[in-house]
């Protein structure tokens, strides 16, 4: 199964995005959404799961702060602002954060910790990139796509 992940759109899809989540079984969509139109965009794409973000005050559709779902086996943890020590959950497998506009791909001891970074409007020289996780049957590979 591959996952896309993006996050802090700010109610923008880069161009770039439908290049990489090609072939996605699914979208995460880790907060700061920023429009309504950016959930039907990536929806053309494969079916999108997506928190709230701090900017999110759009009208529409409501959506949690944090949310749990299990992918082929994985118990998978989302909300937008990381948790201070996500080291300490005991029945996630894969957390996924956003708001800090910097990816990070780590485990911290059986834990995937991931956030895909800034995806929104192009500022200065500010990175803009999505994440994509493969879950296999016996591993899981994550990695950052840059997008400029």
């Amino acid at each position: 199964m591959k996952i896309g992940v993006i996050s802090d759109t700010h109610g923008v899809v880069n161009p770039g995005v439908f290049q990489v989540f090609q072939g996605v079984d699914v979208i995460l969509h880790a907060g700061d959404i920023g429009s309504e139109d950016v959930i039907s965009e990536l929806q053309s794409i494969a079916p999108v799961h997506a928190v709230k973000g701090n900017c999110d005050f759009m009208t529409g559709r409501m959506y949690p702060v944090e949310k749990r779902l299990e992918l082929r086996g994985k118990m998978i943890l989302m909300r937008h602002i990381p948790l201070r020590d996500p080291g300490n959950m005991k029945d996630i497998d894969i957390f996924v954060h956003g708001h800090t506009h910097d990816a990070r791909n780590e485990m911290i001891g059986g834990l995937l910790v991931f956030n895909p970074g800034y995806a929104g409007p192009a500022k200065g020289d500010v990175e803009i990139s999505v994440g994509l996780i493969e879950l296999g049957s016996t591993n899981v590979r994550a990695w950052i796509e840059r997008l400029r």
